[in-house]
């Protein structure tokens, strides 16, 4: 089977295109609520954005400025278009003000304002630093050496946007790169100025060139149902056209070392972002530890760990789970009171989630908190599950994958 196209390699071709030299055409980007959200801020922004069915096209502004919207620019409950836009507004357009959903503006928005504050752009936020937020663009940013004290390729994203709008100069960022890596494949294939070192990721004013690129599939996207092979007996599934990028791995890597049947197939292509055929079967599980290094590249994938844990002979343990708690909920928290609910027995110290394997999971009524990742985590829960059991408000799956039970219903049959 396929999966919708990757939402965060979208994001950063839809806002990468409305900065370039001509006409942008992505190829597989998933109608998510998210992604929309994103289309909507660039046109509101001036940017002409057209969508066909999976294809979007992008007139690039080239070195004009965005336009000052006529009202406030909403995002939805996306974080990423969000901090996204704050780097490309500030650095080439008007006072605007971005809005979101209640938990988007729960969300801590000080990762990116403090930095490009740095740059010249001035903020107007609510209490903490949070959304909705008010972006002032100086005459022209400055460029920066900034260290990034914390995993988050959206703030890396953000300040790539910014330095290559900044007039003089070269902005560096050094300090935790270790993250998702789309953007740095990205400004490179579309004419960026960007070096990429070890320690360093530096960039530079330049005019990026219109690309025509396909979007390989989402692996998170895909993790659902890799998980829900290396569950439920006698099961196989195969995952066509997922992206293969060694940055988006660490679910499948976290499967292999839990004991699962898993093979990845990388597709001959020529882009800048690697895909291929992922085929998991299902096998005996055993408990792990993974460390928090490791946490950013699966950070979107740790409740699903947890339901495989409570499965799995012995016991996981995940530490660095802190940045789970800043999602479209606590997801942390979201898990721990749902799985324990159905039997699991785990405990939370600090930063650090541990589960004992060999739980025998029973049906009950299992609340997602209104986030999307979590109403699909316990979807899978309840299919493993002894007994009935149901999922609240299962319609916040649109936030990213608006076909996911569709396409679940097709696998089960």
């Amino acid at each position: 089977m396929c999966v919708p196209g990757d939402k965060s390699i979208s994001h950063r071709i839809l806002v990468l295109g409305s900065m370039a030299r001509g006409t942008t055409f992505a190829r597989g980007v998933p109608d998510a609520q998210d992604i929309e959200s994103t289309i909507r801020c660039l046109q509101g922004l001036g940017v002409r954005c057209q969508r066909a069915a999976d294809a979007v096209s992008i007139e690039g502004l080239g070195r004009k400025r965005y336009r000052k919207p006529d009202g406030p620019l909403d995002c939805g409950g996306s974080a990423t278009a969000m901090r996204l836009l704050l780097g490309a507004v500030a650095g080439r357009g008007a006072e605007t003000k971005l809005i979101g959903t209640p938990s988007l503006c729960r969300r801590p928005m000080d990762r990116v304002i403090e930095p490009l504050s740095r740059m010249g752009a001035t903020f107007e936020t609510a209490e903490g630093q949070h959304a909705p937020v008010t972006v002032r663009p100086p005459d022209g940013l400055n460029a920066i050496d900034y260290l990034l004290p914390i995993p988050s390729s959206q703030v890396k994203t953000a300040l790539i946007i910014a330095g290559l709008n900044v007039p003089k100069g070269r902005t560096v960022v050094r300090g935790a790169l270790g993250s998702r890596d789309h953007t740095e494949r990205l400004v490179p294939q579309m004419g960026g100025s960007l070096v990429v070192s070890k320690d360093s990721i530096m960039v530079e004013r330049c005019d990026l060139q219109a690309v025509a690129f396909n979007v390989p599939g989402d692996p998170s996207a895909a993790a659902f149902f890799a998980a829900g092979a290396a569950l439920l007996d006698s099961s196989r599934v195969e995952l066509r056209g997922v992206s293969t990028n060694p940055t988006r791995m660490g679910f499948f890597e976290a499967l292999s070392w839990m004991g699962g049947d898993v093979s990845i197939v990388d597709d001959r292509d020529s882009s800048s972002e690697p895909r291929g055929t992922i085929t998991v079967r299902q096998a005996p599980l055993r408990g792990i530890e993974i460390h928090a290094e490791a946490v950013p590249f699966l950070v979107d994938e740790v409740p699903l760990l947890m339901l495989l844990a409570t499965m799995a002979e012995g016991e996981t343990v995940i530490h660095g789970i802190s940045e789970l708690r800043l999602k479209e909920s606590d997801r942390i928290n979201c898990a721990v009171e749902g799985l324990t609910r159905m039997g699991a027995v785990m405990a939370v110290d600090g930063d650090t989630v541990t589960i004992q394997g060999g739980a025998r999971l029973k049906g009950a009524t299992l609340d997602p908190w209104g986030d999307h990742r979590m109403s699909m985590m316990f979807t899978l829960a309840g299919l493993a599950a002894s007994g009935d059991s149901s999922v609240i408000g299962v319609e916040c799956e649109t936030k990213s994958f608006p076909g996911f039970f569709s396409s679940l219903e097709r696998l089960l049959r």
